[in-house]
């Protein structure tokens, strides 16, 4: 994770970014985002399940300000970008290592990935549409 944490605690930086970012990809006719809002941010709008919520309140807790950025982002990408076909990914990225394999998208289960596994197939990954899930190895 990366940004200034005590700035983050009170300025939502990527929210502020992406509001002013949509209106400028709706008149230039952009039709998709991907939006990289980490794993320990919880999916659009959803209660906290336990497998976010225990990592997020204990080892990263440093960084709530950034979770709740992420959140705030995806939120406003569900309820005011819906026009737009945007993508939330919550991806745990650790490094920029040898592959792991393939990276698929999924509701529930996450795997620690290198940069190297996260690319392309997630942004054209038309099943993801309107989703914040996270990504695991199959």
């Amino acid at each position: 994770m990366l940004g200034d944490q005590a700035l983050r605690l009170h300025m939502w930086i990527d929210t502020a970014f992406v509001r002013r970012l949509v209106p400028v990809m709706r008149r230039q006719g952009a039709r998709r985002i991907l939006y990289q809002a980490g794993d320990c941010a919880d999916r659009v709008m959803a209660i906290f399940s336990p497998a976010v919520w225990l990592p997020r309140n204990t080892l990263a807790r440093s960084y709530i300000g950034q979770h709740r950025d992420n959140e705030s982002v995806t939120a406003f990408l569900a309820t005011e970008a819906n026009d737009l076909q945007w993508i939330g990914h919550r991806a745990g990225i650790s490094s920029d290592g040898l592959s792991k394999g393939s990276l698929q998208r999924s509701a529930r289960t996450f795997n620690v990935a290198t940069f190297r596994d996260y690319g392309y197939r997630t942004v054209t990954d038309r099943a993801a549409v309107h989703t914040a899930d996270f990504s695991r190895y199959g």
